[in-house]
């Protein structure tokens, strides 16, 4: 057989052209969760399996590799990003074509594919305000609603103890991310004579949330107490109020500040001064706020306990009384839902003498005394949280 060619030459082999790969996903982003094809197309391919990976951002994918089958030059492949609940912002991958298996060799890619990221982190988080004044609080971004506890300043004691002050709390007030709003921490009442208010503690106005100050006590012998400070909200609780004093005598009691779920406990009052070692009336706990403080003669002069605070971290234990401290000065209350107690009220032997228990934070009502020396009440608070459940009086309330 010849296998000459007519001008007498062997005839060269032919060799076919190779094979192109393009690969097109139908679009240039994704949505988290969502399915992506991506076509596969080219020329002078083999028709058979091959194989796909993802080969950036693996993680964020459950399946991250596959095998396919092109036919007449064509086929195709899907992709599905993670859906998950962090906020990441927009990601790329890039995936790519493979021969033999999905470690075998690399045959196209595509460019950059970006991972919308559809996932917003929930937001938490707090935050209080301890210090006596008007400030500004900022919604942090995704935030549209949070929950405030606001608690009034304690009144000031003088001759009668001062009024603790009220606690407010409400839930999913409406708020704008980025948008500021009005606080006020209501400042302590001061000790008399003569006495001042405690003053009103809230969130955007008086109206929306509010704890009130408690009143100051009565500078002169009087049997009307000094009143504790109301509320607005969802629910709390007023302050309790003053024990009676007696100038030249004893003091009362400070009141307790009220409590998430009742009002505070009211100070205790002076006895007449018949002799030596008469002993006054106890201080009552608090339903859901600091006990008031109690006051006992001795040698005709004393200081009335400071009626106890209440915490910012949701409801908690109530408040106890305050009792005699051996028959000298008045004993504090214990402070509800883990506020501060009030401090002891002082007789002669003490430094300085006569002088009235301070009130226990927050809202705590200041002790009075004879000599009218009385002590300053407790400065009121607000705390705002935010975040998915969390609501007042005790649901996730504290920090996190």
């Amino acid at each position: 057989m010849n296998d000459l060619r007519a001008d007498g030459l062997w005839p060269s082999t032919v060799t076919p052209p190779p094979p192109s790969y393009t690969l097109t996903p139908a679009a240039g982003s994704i949505n988290e969760g969502s399915a992506l094809t991506i076509d596969v197309s080219g020329s002078n391919i083999t028709n058979g399996t091959y194989y796909w990976t993802i080969d950036t951002n693996a993680g964020d994918f459950s399946a991250t590799s596959g095998s396919f089958t092109i036919t007449s030059n064509a086929g195709s492949f899907t992709v599905t990003p993670t859906a998950d609940s962090t906020t990441e912002g927009a990601e790329t991958f890039t995936a790519s074509i493979r021969s033999g298996s999905t470690s075998g060799t690399i045959l196209a890619s595509t460019t950059n594919i970006t991972i919308n990221d559809t996932s917003i982190t929930p937001v938490v988080g707090q935050q209080a305000f301890t210090t006596a004044g008007t400030f500004s609080w900022t919604a942090p971004a995704g935030v549209t609603s949070v929950s405030v506890v606001a608690v009034g300043g304690g009144g000031g004691g003088t001759y009668t103890g001062g009024g603790g002050g009220g606690t407010g709390w409400k839930n999913n007030i409406s708020v704008t991310p980025g948008t500021s709003y009005t606080v006020v921490v209501g400042s302590a009442g001061l000790s008399g004579p003569p006495p001042s208010n405690g003053v009103d503690s809230y969130f955007i106005s008086t109206g929306t949330v509010k704890g009130g100050g408690g009143e100051g006590g009565k500078a002169t012998n009087s049997v009307t107490r000094s009143v504790g400070g109301t509320y607005t909200g969802d629910g709390g609780g007023n302050g309790g109020a003053g024990g009676i004093g007696n100038p030249g005598s004893v003091g009362g009691g400070g009141g307790g500040a009220g409590g998430y779920a009742g009002g505070g406990g009211q100070g205790g009052d002076e006895i007449a001064y018949p002799g030596n070692n008469n002993t006054a009336t106890d201080g009552v706990g608090g339903a859901g706020g600091g006990g008031a403080g109690t006051i006992n003669q001795y040698y005709g002069n004393t200081g009335g306990g400071g009626g106890g605070g209440v915490g910012l971290l949701g409801q908690g234990s109530n408040g106890l009384k305050g009792t005699g401290v051996d028959q000298r000065g008045g004993g504090g209350a214990t402070g509800g839902s883990s506020g501060a107690s009030g401090s002891n009220g002082s007789y002669n032997s003490n430094a300085p003498a006569y002088q009235g228990g301070a009130g226990g934070a927050y809202g705590g009502g200041g002790g009075g005394t004879g000599f009218s020396n009385g002590a300053a009440g407790a400065v009121g608070a607000v705390r705002i949280i935010w975040g998915s459940g969390r609501s007042f009086p005790s649901t996730l309330t504290t920090n996190q």
